[in-house]
């Protein structure tokens, strides 16, 4: 079993975009309860503080080509703060993944105790997550309870299960042990039609922010203390 003692604090390059079981199943249109934020890593790793991490302006920008471009542009959104935190559900979509799972990591911080499933492959992972109040192993059905008492659900899709795999490989994906802080036990429900599932066990039912760093891909999930 591993421990717990590695941390995700300095993650490597990249840009940060916003972390499942069939539970909390969340549209990407406004007023659905689905939360997305996307911010820099730049942002995120200058952060020095609690209030700057939870404190970024997410801004839509268009150049105009043309006057009527220009006079039908939206207008910027309004600077201020933007909480990425949430209790809703949170669903990403897939680009072409096809990635293999080559860690699994929990870290005590500060502000947050994160989870960190870091991939090798091409293309980005999707992942839908959520609270669940009922966890269930995909395909089988059987319960699938992590220690803790809340429970987070993530099916991530893009993650093909090769039948070349040795021991070594499919031990990569395990994740017994894993646990820091909040985060008590993450038990994994297997990989099924490139679809892995892991449910983690909390003390309680904390705000997330899920989302994923590159270079190597990388899905983040931050629990608020």
């Amino acid at each position: 079993m591993r421990g717990a003692t590695r941390d995700d604090t300095t993650p490597r390059h990249a840009t940060a975009l916003l972390l499942g079981a069939g539970l909390l199943l969340a549209g990407c249109s406004a007023g659905n309860g689905t939360a997305t934020t996307t911010v820099t890593e730049t942002e995120r790793e200058t952060a020095t503080s609690p209030a700057e991490r939870v404190t970024e302006s997410v801004v839509s920008t268009v150049t105009p080509t043309s006057p009527a471009q220009a006079a039908a542009a939206p207008a910027p959104a309004a600077a201020g703060p933007v909480a990425p935190f949430t209790l809703e559900g949170t669903r990403l979509d897939s680009y072409a993944a096809k990635q293999r799972i080559e860690d699994i990591r929990a870290g005590a911080h500060d502000d947050v105790d994160r989870l960190v499933i870091e991939f090798s492959g091409t293309g980005r992972p999707g992942v839908i997550a959520g609270y669940d109040d009922d966890p269930r192993q995909q395909a089988s059905g059987y319960p699938l309870v992590p220690a803790g008492n809340a429970y987070f659900g993530m099916i991530i899709q893009g993650v093909p299960l090769s039948q070349v795999w040795d021991g070594p490989e499919v031990e990569k994906a395990n994740s017994d042990g894993v646990a820091a802080g909040s985060i008590l036990q993450v038990k994994n429900g297997g990989i099924f039609e490139a679809d892995a599932q892991y449910v983690v066990g909390l003390d309680a039912k904390r705000p997330y922010h899920l989302y994923f760093l590159d270079n190597p891909t990388r899905l983040v999930v931050d629990f608020q203390k």
